[in-house]
């Protein structure tokens, strides 16, 4: 697995090998959010136009819509 992160305004999207993306706050480090992937990331979450996009080791790309 190489799980990473992404920012986007005062946010990171973390990707872990426990299979969870996390979205923290960049000025406390609070976790905001949370989803069970059901595998670990694969690669750094990526942040494009709002929308957080994810891979994980079993082969499934996750995306996710509105802002992280």
């Amino acid at each position: 697995a190489y799980p990473g992160k992404g920012v986007h305004e005062m946010r990171v999207v973390v990707g872990s090998d426990d299979g969870v993306l996390r979205v923290l706050d960049l000025a406390d480090g609070r976790e905001v959010w949370t989803h069970d992937l059901g595998a670990a990331g694969a690669g750094a979450p990526a942040v494009v136009a709002g929308k957080v996009v994810a891979g994980t080791t079993d082969g499934t790309v996750w995306c996710f819509g509105g802002q992280p």
